[in-house]
């Protein structure tokens, strides 16, 4: 239900009003129920009240609104926007109204030579016109490709017309070709030309006739400024509109030169620039744009390699308003050459006057046949002197021949010679002198052999000076040191097991005793006597019983044993002889073992049951009694122990659904006797899906069910194994929203009565309409102040936004006593004076006080004010009057207050 009140405009056939709660609502004048929000606008903005319309040209429409905040809107229909013009008003406003708000639009004929007004971007463009600029002779069009006739009537004819100018002599008006259903007739030759309609030419043949004609000079081209007038008839010559093109002929062409072509020097730049003084100034507009060889438009371009340069001048949006000019720019190189000099260290070179001693590189630049640079380089090499050494030993004694002459003692001398790149080359002879040598020998021979050393054999120990000459050829002495070694005995003891044999010097032995074995000394070289002492140990033999259970195994001789059996092996004892086990093994037989299980589906609970009972066993959750009952969802397993200790293990899976549960989000109903309360089905868990949902036994594919009357209902879901959740949900029903206005009052001419809103909750929207003679009309509590009897309806909506409504009547008495609310006092002998009127009145006394409580007019009698104050004329504004008058039938005094108006 939609809460419509408020002003009416009448738009495109289109009845609109401005609602309540920042609505613009679309009415449907025939059924007004069915109206719809036609956009809502933002809270941020004040309620609007008044709207009107308003013929804008012959085509457009526009919406104003009064706001609450007494400004005038803008309303815009086309983007649903709502802006403030600015505009405000002295008192609030609730209606407007325009005489043109209910009429259809006039426009019946329109021509347009640019539709989207383009050519305004050339110049200043006559409303529905076109504007051109060009620079030369060309054939220039009177209207834009995009240009537009509207017509409501069968179009007679259009007319083009260059208007009158200096050189008219000179103009061509002509067309490109000529459309079929179109006459053309040139009335007055190159100056009017009139295209009649044939019979059967739409308005699209005669834009497209507009569109091919065109304007030039036949004679010498002249600038200025041409106006072409269009005139479109219709309806037998009753209807017609006019559009004017203005084509603007620039003085061209605006040559200009970059310069003749040239040559620089590498190194150099070269400022290319265009005059200042081409751009051209129409109005506020400027014409003219650069445009250099790369796509810049700077006024100014560097060129810094060789190439050709060359920029465009351009009047934009002028046909035919570019000019350009090209320059070469070439860069001569530098000449540069170069040889290469070398010179022995310690020489000296002189360039330019000036000895160098090290390397380096030496340049002079002289002026080339092309004006630039032209440079010659030497890069001056020293090279070193030569050195070589040479390192030679001689034995005491001897000599060596260097530099001529026999040199016997030891030092470094030297001998200067000439190198292959004619440097001197210096050779130094570095000479050692060996000494004799005398050379120590210790050595060790057997007792019973010879040592030959230096030709000589040796038996006996002792010590002996013997000559020789040693590996540097020079002579040497050798002092012999000589020991003899005696024969050696060891005593070797060993223990072996019964049946091995034990080897020493080649010989094998398996005998228990005392053993002799002669064998040479590894250390000497010499005899060495061996006392072998043999020891045997005898096997021995070790039996063991075992029981292990069935599946189980036990690892016996390097395998691993499963079955019943008699196993032999033999080992390695602690004193490393061999030892013989004997192993007999039993295997016992498992129990049996299983589980069965019993499964409540809804309830998500399980029971299984371990088989045989009365047996050791443990579940894998840790329950040990037979029976167990799970609520998850896991592998279980159970493992049985018998007498013997043997165990046997059986497991299964359970997969449980859990229970179904939910709980219910209620949304109560706003408003009493409203149907938008909501029950929805949520924190839906456990079950297994598709879920169908039940709201008083009724099926639902969707959890929630809306909207829902104040009562009581049973949810329940149901899932795909029948399993059900339900509940009870109770929506009660809010208290109704009761306004009450008060009783029916009767007051006496210019008496206020306080209008007080009484609700059953505490409102938070009040309004009073009509809000006439109401201090405050959105105030629970007003003051009303009517000349004349008036019935209010009281509007409220409380916290939850449901309304209320009540109404009080107020009855004026009938005093016959007219007061105005307004004069103006400006001598024009209409309302100039302020009174009252009516039979049977004489007026006692006047006063009139200013808003700040001051009095500016006190008069005894009927005398009325002539918005003076003290003498002098008395501001705009409102005035407090205070009017004293006896009933001349009665004799009744009476006392009337109230507000004027002073309006100059």
């Amino acid at each position: 239900m939609m809460n419509a009140a408020g002003d009416l405009t009448f738009r495109n056939d289109s009845l609109f009003l401005a609602a309540f709660f920042n609505n613009i609502v679309l009415v449907d004048i025939e059924t007004p129920m069915n109206s719809q929000i036609y956009f809502t606008y933002p809270d941020t903005l004040p309620d609007i009240y008044g709207i009107s319309t308003f013929f804008f040209g012959c085509d457009s429409l526009v919406s104003f609104g009064a706001g609450a905040d007494d400004q005038f809107y803008l309303i815009d229909f086309g983007t649903n926007e709502i802006t403030p013009t600015g505009c405000t008003t002295p008192t609030s406003v609730y209606g407007l109204a325009t005489i043109d708000e209910w009429q259809t639009s006039d426009c019946k004929l329109r021509i347009d030579l640019d539709g989207d007004d383009s050519s305004a971007l050339s110049g200043p463009m006559p409303e529905d016109g076109f504007y051109a600029v060009i620079c030369g002779p060309d054939f220039t069009p009177p209207a834009d490709t995009d240009m537009v006739i509207v017509s409501d009537y069968f179009i007679d004819s259009v007319t083009v017309e260059v208007l009158p100018h200096p050189d008219t002599d000179q103009d061509s008006l002509g067309t490109v070709g000529q459309i079929p259903g179109i006459h053309y007739a040139f009335p007055i030759p190159g100056k009017k030309m009139v295209l009649s309609n044939a019979g059967s030419a739409t308005t699209t043949d005669f834009e497209e006739a507009l569109q091919q004609s065109f304007l030039t000079q036949s004679g010498i081209y002249s600038p200025g400024l041409w106006e072409i007038q269009i005139i479109a008839w219709a309806n037998n010559g009753t209807v017609s509109d006019t559009a004017i093109a203005n084509i603007l002929r620039l003085p061209g062409p605006q040559t200009f030169s970059l310069g003749g072509d040239t040559t620089l020097c590498n190194g150099t730049e070269l400022t290319l620039a265009l005059p200042q003084n081409l751009a051209y100034q129409i109005d506020t507009f400027t014409f003219g744009t650069i445009t250099w060889q790369d796509g810049s438009h700077n006024p100014f371009f560097t060129a810094t390699t060789s190439g050709s340069y060359f920029a465009d001048f351009s009047w934009e949006e002028a046909p035919g308003c570019t000019w350009s000019d090209t320059i070469e720019v070439n860069f001569a190189d530098t000449v540069l050459t170069q040889n290469a000099l070398t010179q022995c260290e310690g020489e000296s070179f002189i360039f330019n006057g000036q000895a160098f001693y090290t390397d380096t590189l030496l340049c002079t630049t002289t002026v080339g046949f092309s004006g630039c640079d032209s440079t010659h380089c030497i890069n001056l090499t020293f090279l070193p002197v030569g050195l070589t050494l040479l390192d030679s030993t001689i034995c005491q004694g001897q000599t060596v021949f260097f530099n001529g002459q026999q040199i016997n003692t030891a030092g470094i001398f030297a001998d200067t010679l000439t190198g292959a790149n004619g440097c001197d080359s210096i050779l130094l002879l570095d000479l050692a002198i060996l000494p004799p040598d005398t050379t120590h020998i210790d050595t060790t021979i057997c007792q019973g052999s010879t040592l030959i050393f230096a030709g000589q054999t040796f038996s006996l120990p002792g010590e002996y000076l013997l000559p020789f000459t040693s590996q540097d050829g020079c002579d040497s002495l050798a002092e012999l040191r000589l020991s003899v070694s005696p024969p050696d005995t060891t005593l070797l003891p060993v223990n072996i097991c019964e049946g091995e044999s034990f080897q020493v010097g080649g010989q094998s032995f398996a005998t228990q005793g005392m053993h002799e074995v002669l064998l040479t000394s590894q250390l000497t070289g010499c005899d060495s006597l061996i006392l072998l002492d043999l020891t045997l140990t005898p096997v021995a033999e070790i039996q063991t019983d075992t029981l292990i259970c069935e599946g189980e195994s036990i690892l016996f001789g390097g395998q691993m044993l499963y079955q019943s059996g008699i196993f032999t092996d033999t080992l390695t004892g602690t004193t490393g002889c061999d030892s013989v086990v004997t192993l007999n093994l039993a295997v016992l037989p498992v129990p049996a073992v299983s589980i069965s299980v019993q499964t409540d589906t809804c309830g998500g609970i399980a029971q299984l049951t371990a088989q045989p009972t009365g047996t050791d066993l443990v579940w894998s959750n840790g329950e040990m009694q037979n029976a167990i009952k799970i609520t998850l969802s896991d592998n279980y397993s159970v493992t049985v122990t018998d007498a013997n200790g043997c165990s046997a293990s059986a497991d299964t899976t359970i997969m449980l659904t859990p229970p179904l549960t939910a709980s219910l989000d209620i949304t109560n109903p706003r408003c009493h006797d409203t149907a938008d309360g909501s029950i929805e089905i949520a924190d839906l868990q456990g079950g297994r899906a598709p879920f169908l949902f039940f709201l008083d036994g009724m099926p639902s594919d969707t959890p929630v069910f809306a909207p829902l009357p104040a009562g009581n209902y049973v949810v329940s879901v149901q899932d795909d194994y029948g399993c059900e959740w339900s509940s009870g949900a109770l929506l009660p029903s809010p208290p109704p929203f009761e306004l009450d206005a008060g009783d029916n009052q009767t007051i006496a001419p210019g008496q206020s009565v306080l209008l007080s809103a009484t609700a059953s909750s505490p409102p938070d929207t009040v309004w009073w309409l009509p809000p006439d003679y109401l201090n405050c009309p959105t105030c629970p509590e007003t003051e009303a102040t009517p000349t004349e009897n008036i019935t209010y309806r009281l509007f409220a909506l409380d916290t939850n936004g449901c309304p209320g409504t009540d109404t009080i009547a107020i009855i004026v008495q009938s005093s016959g006593v007219y007061i105005p609310n307004a004069f103006s006092p400006n001598g024009d002998g209409i309302n100039d004076l302020f009174t009252a009127y009516g039979k049977h009145l004489h007026i006692e006394s006047l006063k009139i006080f200013n808003r700040w409580g001051g009095i500016v007019w006190n008069t005894q009698g009927d005398v009325p004010w002539d918005g003076t104050a003290n003498g002098q004329p008395a501001q705009e504004g409102v005035y407090v009057f205070l009017l004293e008058y006896t009933h001349t039938n009665t004799g009744e005094v009476n006392v009337i207050s109230g507000d004027v108006l002073l309006i100059r």
